[in-house]
């Protein structure tokens, strides 16, 4: 699906980004004195980017949400003109043998 293909890429982008952020921080921890300080930072955006990770699969879920309503709509909109038409067309004949 096309639509959804953004939303996608936006979270298997989000998802590495978080993944390299997380190994750095986790490397920095390491290094004494400023370590901590350094992977905190690094733990903030690999959380900022599990955000995103997380909007991108929701844009995902709302083109599949959006793309089902839709198939829908356009399959019983016209099925239901359909099934209505002779019962409407009914009532016109009644209504001309009325008149006449």
């Amino acid at each position: 699906m096309e639509l959804a293909g953004p939303g996608d890429q936006t979270t298997t982008s989000a998802n590495g980004l978080a993944d390299s952020m997380t190994e750095a921080g986790d490397f920095l921890s390491g290094v004494p004195v400023v370590g901590g300080g350094a992977a905190a930072a690094f733990d903030k955006a690999a959380d900022a980017s599990h955000a995103l990770a997380d909007a991108g699969r929701a844009e995902v879920h709302a083109v599949e949400k959006l793309a089902l309503w839709l198939g829908l709509s356009i399959a019983v909109i016209p099925i239901l003109v359909v099934i209505a038409r002779p019962a409407n067309l009914e009532l016109r004949e009644d209504g001309l043998r009325a008149t006449a």
